[in-house]
C-alpha cells in the first residue's frame, strides 16, 4: 500500500508542477500580445486626435484665405467688335430677320431690343406682370439667330435703364425690382452682357454724383441677385471722362460694374471720333473701355473702325 501510495504522490507532484511551468510561460506571451493590441488602439485613437487638431490649427506658413463676402463679384468684361442687330421694324419671322442683320464673319452682336421708352420689342412675360407695354416677337428666336458654323455669338444687349434715372424714393425699389426681372429674362435666354445706359444715348447733361453711385451700386446688387453669371457694363458720356468733378464718381462705378462703355454715338466722322480720342484716350485705355459708336452703313462703320485701330483701340459695338 506505502508503494502505491508513494507512487501516487509522486505523479501528483510532477502534474502540479508540470502545469505550474506551462503557466508561467503562457504568461509572459499574453501579456506581451495584449499590450502590443493595446498599444495599436492607443495609437489609432491619437493619430485621429492628432489629425483633426491639424486640420483645425492655422497653417502659419500661408496666409489665411480672402474672405470671399468682402471681394467685389465683378466678372472678366470680354472685349468685343459688335455689330448692330434691331428688333425694330420686325413683325415676324424673328429668327429669320435677325440672322440676315449678321454677317458671315460676325463674333459679337450689338442688340437693340427696347424701344425709345426702355419698352421691349419682344414679348415679355416681366413686362405684362408688371403691366407694362410689351412686344410680340419671341426672345428665344433672336438668341437661336445669333448661332453660325463656329458657334455661339458673343451677345450684348443695349439695356436703357428708368430706374437709375428715378427721383423718386418710393418707386426706387419696385423699379429696381421690375428691371432686374427684365435682365434675369435677357440672361435666360442667352444674353453674354448687358451695357445699361441712364441717359438717352448722346446726351452729354446726365449727372453722376455721389448719390448716383450709391443708388447705382443697390441696383447693381439687385441684378447680380438675379443674373449673377451676366456681365454688367455703363454707360458713361464723354463729360463725365473729361471733368475732374466726376473722377470720383467714375473711379466708385468702375468698382461697381464688370465695365465701363464710353458713348462716342454722336461722334460719327472719322475727325470728331479721333478729336474726341484724344481727350478720353488715357481713360478709355486704363480702364479698357467699350466704345459705343454709331454708323450710318458700312462704308462708314469701316472707317470708324480704321480710326479705332489706329489707337489700338478694338473694343468697341455699334448702338444705334
Amino acid at each position: 500500500m506505502s508503494k502505491h501510495s508513494h507512487r501516487h504522490k509522486k505523479f501528483n507532484r510532477y502534474t502540479r508542477a508540470t502545469a505550474s511551468r506551462k503557466k508561467n510561460i503562457f504568461k509572459p506571451y499574453l501579456f506581451i500580445i495584449l499590450s502590443a493590441v493595446l498599444a495599436f488602439v492607443l495609437a489609432m485613437i491619437l493619430g485621429n486626435c492628432l489629425g483633426e487638431l491639424a486640420e483645425t490649427a492655422p497653417n502659419e506658413s500661408q496666409p489665411n484665405p480672402p474672405d470671399k463676402n468682402n471681394d467685389p463679384t465683378l466678372l472678366n468684361a470680354q472685349q468685343i467688335n459688335g455689330v448692330f442687330v434691331t428688333l425694330e421694324g420686325i413683325t415676324d419671322n424673328t429668327e429669320q430677320n435677325v440672322r440676315a442683320q449678321i454677317t458671315s464673319d460676325t463674333t459679337a452682336a450689338s442688340l437693340c431690343l427696347f424701344d425709345e421708352n426702355g419698352n421691349p420689342y419682344y414679348s415679355s412675360a416681366v413686362a405684362a406682370a408688371f403691366d407694362k407695354p410689351t412686344g410680340e416677337l419671341t426672345l428665344k428666336y433672336v438668341f437661336d439667330a445669333l448661332e453660325n458654323s463656329k458657334g455661339s455669338i458673343y451677345s450684348s444687349v443695349l439695356f436703357p435703364s428708368s430706374a437709375l434715372s428715378n427721383t423718386e424714393t418710393e418707386k426706387q425699389a419696385v423699379l429696381n425690382a421690375y428691371e432686374s426681372s427684365l435682365v434675369a429674362e435677357l440672361a435666360d435666354a442667352g444674353a453674354c452682357d448687358i451695357v445699361i445706359s441712364a441717359f438717352e444715348l448722346g446726351n452729354d447733361s446726365f449727372m453722376i454724383d455721389e448719390l448716383f453711385t450709391e443708388r447705382l451700386a443697390e441696383y447693381v446688387s439687385t441684378l447680380r441677385r438675379a443674373a449673377p453669371e451676366l456681365r454688367i457694363g455703363f454707360t458713361l458720356s464723354l463729360s463725365h471722362v473729361e471733368s475732374s468733378e466726376c473722377a470720383t464718381a467714375v473711379e466708385d462705378i468702375s468698382k461697381i460694374v464688370d465695365f465701363l462703355a464710353l458713348d462716342l454715338t454722336e461722334k460719327s466722322a472719322p475727325e470728331t471720333l479721333t478729336a474726341a480720342i484724344d481727350i478720353a484716350s488715357i481713360s478709355i485705355l486704363r480702364r479698357e473701355m467699350r466704345l459705343l459708336i454709331y454708323a450710318e452703313n458700312e462704308k462708314a462703320l469701316l472707317s470708324l473702325t480704321d480710326t479705332l485701330s489706329k489707337y489700338s483701340m478694338t473694343n468697341w459695338q455699334v448702338a444705334k
